[in-house]
């Protein structure tokens, strides 16, 4: 090869290297972009990954409130029955219990000792003549306002006082009633407390031929307090019974 054609050469692996070199540092220029759009995704994917974190704990804090909102509403409800029903001299057939105070106070308090230890209900007479109702707690040393007691209290306290009346009218009735029907009531409280109650509503069978107790609460009816079981289920716009040996098909 001449001088020439060696210089040629040289000119064209200078220009090969150029070449390669340059698409080096495109190459190079290209990974360093990607590198950067990398680390851009890694950390929009951790703010995401964040902000889906942030949505899961809003999602459990939405169910909390919705529990606490229905045991705000069952609470409600428990006032307005114990209120209404229960601590309203009205709600009450004062001709009836005026004569029976003292045995129904004293069944009374029987009943609450089983749950609520520190309390005492106190029955008497108002200058009107209507029947009057107070709940003294000893841990105060102090009668409180209704409003104090928590719902799956008050539901207690009415079940006591209503199971006493109940118990009370029905030893004095010539005619002893057949049927002692609760219905529900029992949602404010917690699953303990429930299942005492259960009991306790199983010990009067011997004061009536047949206690009926209405109720969703699956404990209840695995608690071994009642004798039979008996499901309702809605079957085409319709009502049945069911005993638990049926079946659903």
């Amino acid at each position: 090869m001449g001088e020439g054609g060696l210089k040629e050469e040289v000119r064209r692996v200078r220009s090969e290297i150029f070449e390669l070199e340059s698409r080096i540092e495109e190459v190079e220029n290209d990974l360093n972009s990607k590198i950067s759009a990398l680390a851009s995704l890694k950390a929009n994917l951790e703010t995401k990954e964040r902000e889906l974190q942030e949505i899961e704990r809003a999602k459990e804090e939405l169910k909390e409130k919705e529990r606490k909102l229905k045991d705000l509403r069952e609470d409600l409800e428990a006032i307005k029955l114990v209120e209404g029903k229960i601590f309203d001299p009205r709600g009450f057939p004062s001709f009836l219990l005026k004569g029976y105070l003292a045995e129904i106070e004293g069944l009374a308090n029987e009943f609450l000792s089983r749950f609520l230890e520190s309390y005492e209900v106190q029955m008497g007479i108002n200058e009107k003549g209507d029947v009057e109702i107070s709940v003294y707690d000893s841990s105060l040393g102090k009668k409180r306002e209704l409003f104090t007691y928590s719902g799956g209290e008050r539901t207690l306290l009415g079940f006591s006082i209503r199971l006493a009346i109940s118990k009370v009218l029905a030893g004095a009735m010539p005619e002893r009633p057949r049927f002692l029907v609760i219905d529900e009531g029992f949602g404010s409280l917690s699953e303990d407390l429930r299942l005492s109650l259960a009991q306790l509503i199983s010990e009067l069978s011997e004061d009536y031929e047949q206690i009926i107790v209405t109720s969703h609460m699956s404990d209840l009816r695995e608690s071994g307090a009642f004798k039979q079981e008996i499901w309702v289920v809605k079957e085409g716009g319709w009502s049945k019974f069911l005993t638990p040996t049926s079946s659903f098909a």
